[in-house]
């Protein structure tokens, strides 16, 4: 099994894109004033918003929008409990609550010990393995535009 590293990064980034895009418009209409948040509250919420949304689409697909579009399988297929359970660790584990310099240190970690192991932590311990297929060229361009819009919707204020 060849680990991927950079795949499942860029998965992960279509994904806070897909999140934050969905969060962001409707927050407010749900009565949350995101205006008045700071960036890490707002990066937070949406991280607590999320986690039961792929949890959902997992356990219901065995897939997330990042996930279909670079073509990365997590097996066997997880029902909601062990996917909510996976999520939560991706955010702890993997990216420490992405809290400034910590969160870049152990997705840092969590990059050597899959290049070197060809697995994470929170795979193995759910004894879950994740494959890749080959993603194409078509594929390749909507992730680099969803990256782009990634960088550019901050920018015009659609979202932070």
């Amino acid at each position: 099994m060849v680990a991927r590293p950079w795949v499942r990064f860029w998965a992960r980034g279509v994904d806070s894109t897909v999140a934050a895009l969905i969060f962001e418009r409707t927050a407010p209409l749900l009565g949350f004033p995101l205006t008045s948040w700071s960036d890490f509250a707002v990066m937070w919420t949406g991280f607590i918003v999320w986690i039961p949304l792929e949890a959902i689409s997992m356990a219901a697909t065995g897939t997330t929008p990042g996930k279909w579009l670079l073509r990365v399988k997590v097996t066997p297929r997880m029902n909601f409990t062990t996917s909510l359970n996976r999520a939560v660790q991706v955010v702890l584990k993997g990216m420490c609550g992405a809290i400034p310099l910590i969160g870049l240190i152990m997705m840092y970690k969590s990059y050597k010990r899959l290049s070197a192991r060809g697995i994470t932590n929170w795979d193995e311990s759910l004894g879950l393995t994740v494959t890749h297929e080959t993603i194409g060229p078509l594929r390749i361009a909507v992730t680099a535009l969803i990256t782009a819009l990634s960088f550019l919707l901050p920018a015009l204020g659609i979202i932070r």
